[in-house]
């Protein structure tokens, strides 16, 4: 469900927001991880790593050589 409608009774709307604090704190956790392991990667393997994540991240329409590009001119810096 996106939009859930809570009825306020003094402990429905504490809990509801208690549920979101956890989902968030999970979620941002889950999210630091992953970063964390691109970063690693990245770190280890370069280019190489960031094409591999364009390629599986990029939208057909992305003008994946002209990114590469600019990353290759970002990397050079």
């Amino acid at each position: 469900m996106f939009l859930q409608t809570v009825v306020a009774d003094g402990q429905a709307e504490v809990r509801f927001v208690e549920e979101m604090k956890a989902r968030a704190a999970e979620t941002r956790g889950d999210i630091e991880e992953t970063v964390r392991k691109i970063m690693d990667d990245v770190r280890i393997r370069g280019i190489d790593a960031v094409n591999e994540y364009l390629m599986q991240e990029v939208d057909a329409k992305f003008d994946y050589e002209q990114a590469v590009g600019k990353l290759r001119e970002l990397f050079a810096e």
